[in-house]
């Protein structure tokens, strides 16, 4: 089987790009650490990062907004977890925000809330999902 030169430069360039972000997403777990209790922690934190990162990180310090193109393997929510996680804190609220009148904004978080409680509801321990799926043979 053979592929037009063509097909393979883009495929070849959407997997680059598609390495980039994941090396983005991985080093953004380091760079944004609080831990300062070793030299490699505080190298992580010092350390250059690429460019790419750090607009995904001035746009969101700035506004809480996520960077952020279709068909990425980390969507949005994973983003926004970590930089959350790692304690980065947007200076001021995305304006677009404010398109949305306030009490459709609460009806939405409830309806999220509501979802999230019946998920988790419907989940199994962790001690019985571990005796279902991870118990030991021996």
């Amino acid at each position: 089987m053979s592929f037009d030169p063509a097909d393979a430069a883009e495929y070849n360039r959407l997997q680059l790009l598609e390495f980039d972000r994941v090396r983005d997403f991985i080093i953004l777990h380091y760079k944004a650490t609080n831990r300062d209790d070793s030299p490699l922690w505080r190298h992580c934190r010092e350390m250059q990062i690429p460019e790419s990162l750090a607009y995904r990180l001035q746009l969101f310090a700035a506004s809480g907004r996520v960077a952020f193109e279709e068909n990425e393997l980390f969507v949005e929510s994973n983003w926004l977890s970590v930089m959350n996680g790692q304690g980065i804190v947007p200076r001021r609220h995305d304006p677009l925000a404010d398109l949305v009148p306030l009490a459709e904004t609460q009806r939405r978080l409830g309806e999220l809330k509501g979802l999230i409680a019946s998920t988790a509801a419907a989940m199994p321990t962790h001690e019985i999902f571990i005796a279902e799926h991870c118990a030991s043979s021996a």
